[in-house]
């Protein structure tokens, strides 16, 4: 990530709308998202998998360390700048109550539920803070995002600020992943029974049909998202924002009066090459 020096100029900028083709080759995923829904839906799906020992696994597969705990800087295709000063990765996050650590064992749905349905504390003042993303761990959305906070040079760091625990933020990327993982239905419907005869090209057709299929996940991503902005991220004066390259595919923010401190070229599209297809993930301040 790269983070841009401290300027008199500095001010919120809006990203560019982009193009009227659809990033995810399928309908225009900003029109078809619908309001956020209820976080009570969460039931009827499987409980998320949340990793206690996070690490990160960069484009060539390779397993990498937190960023607080790997020195120096990174360029854009990693994880931007370690935290200065940082600690281990728990002390990204706000604390837990034992209740919700307990919780989370017996039954990681319900602490999911637990996090959407819980108010932020009224004594915080949300301070602004610079917009902070992660990387896609693959191409497409069904590999998700390294599991650990987004690096920033904040001290500390805006999820303790803000309210995050650290079962909040595993809970809200274990769900995106689920949401643009297959299914065992869409596995099925993956193997063409009549071309299935050849092996070869049996397996190859399969597995056209499965990447196709993962292509057009973006729409139950975007709806995660979209919940967990609504009932969880904006109460705290946060917005979660998914590009892909140079372009944002979330709605506008329906908060009353407020201000995004979108991301500004200067911060990430320098770094991006035209024609760049790499989903990131955003966290943005609302004031």
């Amino acid at each position: 990530m790269i983070v841009p020096e401290e300027s008199a100029e500095k001010r919120p900028r809006r990203l560019a709308p982009g193009p009227s083709a659809d990033p995810f080759d399928s309908e225009n995923p900003r029109d078809s998202v619908g309001p956020p829904p209820s976080y009570n839906e969460m039931a009827s799906t499987s409980a998320p998998t949340v990793v206690s020992s996070p690490t990160i696994i960069d484009r060539d597969h390779k397993t990498r360390p937190p960023p607080d705990l790997e020195d120096g800087p990174r360029n854009a295709y990693g994880y931007g700048y370690a935290q200065e000063g940082a600690g281990p990765s728990a002390s990204y996050y706000t604390p837990m109550s034992s209740a919700m650590a307990a919780t989370s064992f017996s039954s990681p749905g319900a602490a999911v539920l637990q996090s959407l349905s819980r108010p932020p504390p009224q004594e915080l003042t949300f301070p602004p803070f610079d917009p902070m993303f992660l990387v896609a761990s693959g191409k497409n959305l069904d590999k998700g995002f390294p599991q650990t906070p987004p690096p920033t040079r904040s001290h500390p760091h805006p999820f303790i600020t803000h309210d995050v625990n650290e079962l909040d933020w595993l809970g809200f990327l274990s769900e995106m992943r689920m949401a643009g993982s297959l299914t065992e239905k869409d596995v099925s419907r993956s193997n063409v029974p009549f071309i299935s005869i050849v092996p070869f090209i049996g397996w190859a057709s399969s597995y056209g049909i499965q990447q196709f299929m993962k292509s057009r996940k973006g729409q139950n991503v975007l709806k995660v998202i979209e919940k967990w902005n609504h009932h969880f991220f904006e109460p705290r004066r946060m917005r979660v924002l998914l590009l892909k390259g140079h372009t944002k595919l979330n709605r506008e923010s329906e908060a009353a009066g407020a201000t995004l401190h979108y991301p500004t070229p200067s911060q990430v599209f320098a770094s991006i090459p035209e024609g760049d297809s790499t989903f990131r993930l955003f966290i943005v301040s609302i004031e």
